[in-house]
């Protein structure tokens, strides 16, 4: 699967314009899209950002690896 992240910066908030785009080839399965959710995450300036997880309806949680 493909995925593509865009962020969208405006110089009245983020101080200037501009955009960033980022795309992933090869995700394969939910870690793969954890980790790119956590490395876009920190382009986009959440550089604090450690791990990007998410819990299924019977609370079960998956975690990015870094």
């Amino acid at each position: 699967m493909k995925v593509t992240i865009s962020f969208e910066n405006d110089c009245y908030e983020d101080g200037f314009d501009g955009e960033v785009f980022l795309l992933r080839n090869g995700v394969e399965n939910v870690h793969d899209l954890l980790n790119f959710y956590t490395e876009a995450a920190r382009v986009a300036g959440f550089i604090d950002v450690d791990r990007v997880g998410y819990a299924t309806s019977k609370g079960a949680q998956t975690w990015s690896s870094f």
